[in-house]
């Protein structure tokens, strides 16, 4: 009776790390797909500034929100040569309240 409660927990055990496994790469391909569409923007917006556009137009081209445009174009502005990856970097990092 003791080894068959051991092999039910065992297997048990067993199913909620695969579904752990599975959530963990779900998560991860989640990011990876937010990250690439956020490096997307930012490459376009780097292109527009490049050419001389300002925010307001830039905005409404790739009809994103202003804000999220004049945030990016800011970095830009503010950084020359900085990349795409810099900037979503700067951008996904958690604010520093210290």
């Amino acid at each position: 009776m003791c080894d068959a409660l051991m092999e039910l927990f065992a297997d048990k055990l067993e199913e909620r790390e695969i579904l752990g496994i599975e959530k963990g790469i779900r998560n991860g391909l989640r990011q990876g797909v937010m990250k690439g569409e956020s490096t997307k923007l930012i490459t376009q917006v780097i292109r527009k500034v490049e050419k001389g556009q300002a925010a307001v137009k830039i905005a409404e081209d790739l009809m994103e929100p202003l804000p999220v445009i004049e945030e990016i174009y800011d970095l830009i502005v503010h950084n020359p040569g900085i990349s795409a990856e810099q900037i979503y970097n700067r951008l996904a990092a958690p604010e520093d309240n210290g």
